[in-house]
């Protein structure tokens, strides 16, 4: 078995990282392409592997962000916050309000009624 094109470690500088991300941008996910003329001396699964790597911590730092995000929510009850917030921003609305007010208004008249005046 040949093991020529396999590297166990590889320290990658600033400028070979500039390369994969110029290789994406350029020739996509080609990766045969981006190792051809970019970077010759790296085999494609390495370049490959590195440049999901980067990818992989980029999307496990956006959740950590949204992680630290919801612990900063009061008592960290996430629903419990949201349905205070909503409660607090609920207004009837004007068919609503009215109803009530023609509700209130015959309590009024049964009331009168009850006690002989008229309301």
């Amino acid at each position: 078995m040949d093991n020529t094109n396999q590297i166990t470690y590889h320290k990658w500088t600033d400028e070979e990282l500039a390369k994969v991300q110029r290789g994406i941008t350029e020739y996509g996910h080609r990766w045969r392409l981006i190792q051809q003329n970019l970077l010759p001396h790296l085999p494609i699964q390495t370049i490959k592997n590195k440049f999901y790597s980067i990818e992989y911590k980029k999307d496990d730092t956006s959740k950590q962000q949204a992680k630290k995000k919801i612990t900063l929510l009061p008592n960290n009850n996430i629903e419990q916050y949201y349905k205070n917030k909503q409660r607090h921003q609920i207004t009837p609305s004007v068919s609503v309000q009215n109803s009530i007010q023609n509700e209130q208004q015959e309590i009024i008249k049964k009331l009168g009624d009850l006690l002989g005046m008229q309301i």
